[in-house]
């Protein structure tokens, strides 16, 4: 199950003013999210890693739904909480947790302290203005913050203020939180991300930040320069890897650099399909027409990419095979012959 699916929105787009009522849930992610096996699922899984790498004693889920995170990890021995603005979403929560979630918004202070409180796809939904509100109110109710907020769909109605990364982490620095750079939350999504309260010391902050860029600027580097070595070579000494090997690695190389420009190319047109959609929405009923054409570009769009992205993930696969380092060692002397030739 991909976590995507948190990320989708109702089949049928609304312009008007979010309710998150019956008709919300009832088409979120193009299923119905109450009856969803894949939903709960996703968050048991999500509980599995949450447990098992932040071990939390007791935690707050801030935006819930039906609150099937909070379900999770009461299962698994965790005091969990949870609310959420819907009313509706409330009240289809299982009734072995309806005394451990209510209706509450971010805009108001929470009620406790915890250990852990996530906040997952839920923040982007409220108006820009309220936002440095809401991450003052849970800062001011626990230490660790569990946060994932989409920097994309732009085009879904109720997503209010969606920002990139950097947005976020001003707004927590700000409350004395800052990013744990060796923590991976990608189990939530690409762009989950773990904040902890810690003591203004930039010099610390500063090493932190700085040692996890220059790591993954050496990787880069070093993947990019084997990969133009290795594509430069056209032999190979060692018995065990095969000219066509060799031949095959640089036709995936130059294919994974053509669909890197095509994703670049359908990343344009996807920002710019989402611009007219959001024109489209201030528009008459003749624009809001031309709006939902836009959209179903978009998901064509979407579709596109996360096909581009399977296959540059198979990219990375193959350059960390094992063929591929024996690929590498293989052009060894080659390589050091060119060096003495001057070449």
């Amino acid at each position: 199950m991909s976590t995507s699916m948190l990320l989708r929105v109702p089949s049928t787009p609304d312009v008007t003013a979010p309710t998150y009522d019956e008709q919300y849930y009832a088409s979120y992610g193009g299923v119905n999210y109450a009856e969803s096996t894949e939903f709960a699922a996703l968050f048991h899984h999500f509980a599995d890693r949450v447990v098992a790498t932040l071990n939390p004693t007791k935690t707050l889920d801030a935006g819930c739904a039906i609150g099937r995170f909070v379900e999770a990890l009461r299962a698994r021995g965790v005091e969990a909480y949870g609310f959420d603005v819907s009313d509706y979403a409330i009240g289809q929560a299982d009734p072995s947790i309806g005394e451990y979630v209510w209706v509450g918004s971010l805009t108001e202070a929470l009620p406790d302290t915890y250990d852990l409180i996530t906040c997952i796809e839920v923040i982007e939904h409220l108006p820009a203005a309220e936002a440095p509100v809401a991450v003052a109110n849970l800062c001011a109710a626990t230490d660790r913050i569990l946060l994932s907020s989409t920097p994309y769909e732009h085009e879904e109605p109720t997503h209010l203020n969606v920002q990139p990364p950097e947005y976020w982490s001003a707004l927590f620095a700000a409350e004395g939180f800052f990013r744990v750079v060796d923590f991976d939350a990608t189990f939530i999504s690409p762009w989950a991300v773990l904040y902890e309260r810690r003591p203004a010391q930039w010099a610390d902050r500063v090493r932190d930040y700085d040692r996890s860029f220059w790591r993954l600027r050496d990787e880069n580097v070093r993947l990019r320069n084997a990969l133009l070595e290795a594509t430069s070579n056209g032999g190979s000494g060692d018995p065990d890897v095969t000219r066509a090997e060799v031949d095959e690695w640089r036709e995936r190389a130059q294919e994974a650099d053509a669909l890197r420009g095509r994703a670049d190319e359908l990343e344009s047109q996807l920002r710019e399909a989402q611009h007219v959609q959001l024109r489209a929405v201030d528009a008459s009923v003749a624009a809001e027409r031309k709006a939902g054409t836009a959209l179903g570009r978009v998901r064509e769009l979407e579709s596109e990419i996360a096909r581009l992205q399977s296959l540059e993930h198979r990219y990375n696969e193959v350059i960390n095979s094992t063929t591929w380092q024996l690929t590498w060692k293989a052009l060894t002397p080659y390589r050091e012959l060119r060096h003495r030739s001057g070449r």
